[in-house]
């Protein structure tokens, strides 16, 4: 029979787990003293309800804040009413008008849905609460053990993969049921609409749509649900509350810091210190409380307290998130590092760059652009693949770590054992490019690995035939610098069965390979006319024609 606690006002743990010695502490560890610090008690003073105490409690009196219920009626009144009181809420009634009486009873319904609408936030308060406690209880979860290597070592495997066939391109609007490849399963979050994906098109719905959050409802808090929930699912479900319910934010807040101090148990106020982390890396606090969390932060002047001040920081200037942490941002709090992230380039090459909570698209695309001495990332995106799937989020400051979030629900809605991947490609050209002006080798290089690879597995098309024989040969002189006297067919067909599209029958390789090494007898004329190809020059050419050729795939709108 399953545990549920239902009253607004009061939480408290069930009795068997009282029972337990929870937070004990250790006879080589100091106790960690419950003196309140000035910042604290400044804190307590001006925010906290009367009767809510400073320090480690585990059962309180709900909510902490003083100023929580008010926050809760003006967001459910749509903020009409200024200065608006608890007391105010509860007696606001229709005034009396000579108007028919169903007007009267449909104000009456109103109010009452305002009224439950209030009593769910505060069932969302007291979830937070047993969420935040039973996080900060878990003696199983590693503390010092930060990111695996799992990511790169599938990410080097699988670099090669790094083409996606045209038809697997998100084309299906949000609204179809069904992907491209048939079956039933749930569009992906990263679908897009219609047409050719646009850049930085990854939605901000930031909903938790676990089955185990369902049973957090007005009928009371289901203790064993949240007990069966995953370290991740508690970090997701407080992140989700604080960045649906703006009103709830200070809430969540001071009902971490109050579990942290005083907390008697080091390995407890450790996790508290990670769990506001991470929320930190999502949203803020007000304005008018973030002052004094910035002084108990800054007061207690510890590890944990000085990481959450600095993303505190980061996230005032830079802007909230619109999903809640990812499984990397979890392995890197406990380490308080930042987070490895391997990006594909189409020459097959993986670069390494540091991210944080933070970091947008257009940070990672100067940061890949430094590592490839591309001068500047202009006309290259990011682009993220997941189950097959890829589209572009551009250059712009979408947040990478939201995509990741996205991606991690997706794959455990949809079962999808496959690992996100993040690419770093060419979106479009500008004018200087896509005249074959020559200023960058790693530049053209990196288009002409890009468009090679895309006419391999289809995702771009040549109209006519001479086109390809053409490409193909053009990729034999780079890849064997230079045409030589004597054209080695052997060479010749072992390109032509990896340079071919995918699509093309195995039985008229021969007859591609014939006229690809025809083709390279014409060059070896022309060349005896014109001089010695070099290798940026057979690229350029490449890239003057996919800029023509393919100018849909390479075109970008700007809104």
């Amino acid at each position: 029979m399953n545990k549920r606690w239902s009253t607004p006002t009061h939480i408290g743990r069930p009795k068997e787990q009282q029972q337990q010695n929870d937070y004990v502490i250790s006879s080589s560890m100091p106790p960690t003293t419950t003196a309140t610090s000035k910042a604290m008690q400044r804190l307590v003073q001006e925010c906290f309800a009367a009767s809510v105490r400073s320090h480690y409690e585990p059962n309180c009196p709900l909510p902490v804040l003083k100023s929580t219920n008010l926050k809760i009626l003006k967001a459910k009144s749509g903020g009409t009413k200024k200065n608006l009181s608890t007391s105010d809420a509860a007696k606001d009634e229709p005034k009396e008008t000579n108007e028919p009486v169903a007007r009267s009873r449909s104000a009456d319904l109103s109010t009452t849905r305002k009224n439950d609408e209030r009593i769910e936030d505060l069932q969302l308060v007291q979830a937070c609460f047993y969420v935040i406690t039973s996080f900060m209880r878990d003696h199983h979860e590693p503390l010092t053990k930060g990111q695996n290597t799992h990511l790169f070592e599938t990410t080097v495997a699988e670099r090669r993969k790094n083409f996606i066939n045209k038809k697997r391109l998100w084309k299906r609007s949000s609204s179809s049921g069904s992907t491209e490849d048939g079956g039933d399963k749930t569009p992906s979050p990263l679908q897009t609409k219609r047409g050719r994906p646009r850049s930085a098109y990854v939605t901000g719905d930031s909903g938790y749509d676990s089955d185990r959050s369902a049973s957090l409802n007005m009928a009371g808090i289901d203790c064993d649900v949240i007990e069966k929930m995953s370290v991740l699912e508690k970090v997701q479900f407080v992140a989700t509350v604080g960045l649906s319910l703006v009103q709830l934010r200070d809430e969540i807040y001071c009902q971490i810091l109050k579990q942290i101090h005083g907390n008697p148990s080091l390995r407890s106020a450790a996790l508290g210190w990670i769990l506001l982390s991470l929320l930190a890396g999502c949203f803020p606090p007000s304005n008018k409380i973030l002052p004094l969390i910035q002084d108990v932060l800054t007061e207690q002047d510890s590890g944990g307290s000085n990481y959450c001040a600095q993303r505190l920081l980061n996230i005032k200037l830079k802007g909230e998130r619109t999903n809640p942490p990812c499984s990397l941002e979890l392995q890197a709090a406990k380490l308080r590092q930042d987070i490895r992230l391997p990006i594909i380039c189409m020459d097959h090459s993986v670069r390494t760059v540091w991210v944080d909570s933070m970091t947008t698209v257009k940070d990672i695309c100067h940061k890949v652009a430094s590592k490839n001495r591309l001068g500047d990332a202009f006309g290259f995106s990011i682009f993220f693949s997941l189950d097959n799937k890829v589209v572009p989020l551009g250059g712009g400051d979408f947040y990478i770590m939201d995509a990741i979030s996205q991606a991690e629900r997706y794959a455990n809605l949809n079962a999808v054992r496959d690992s996100w991947r993040i690419y770093f490609r060419r979106e479009f050209f500008s004018p200087h490019d896509a005249a074959g002006l020559h200023d960058n080798y790693m530049k053209s290089w990196l288009t002409y690995s890009q468009i090679c690879g895309g006419v391999q597995s289809g995702e771009y098309e040549c109209i006519k035939s001479q086109d390809l024989a053409l490409l193909i040969a053009h990729q034999f002189c780079v890849k064997n610098s230079g045409l030589k006297k004597d054209i080695d067919e052997d060479k010749c067909a072992s390109l032509c069965l990896h340079a071919l599209p995918a699509k093309i029958p195995k039985e008229d390789r021969k007859k591609w390979v014939r006229m690809v090494v025809s083709t390279l007898e014409a060059l070896q004329e022309k060349e005896g006319e014109r001089g010695k190809l070099k290798e940026i020059d057979v690229m350029e050419q490449i890239v003057r024609y996919a800029s023509r050729a393919f100018i849909a795939s390479f075109t970008k709108t700007f809104m």
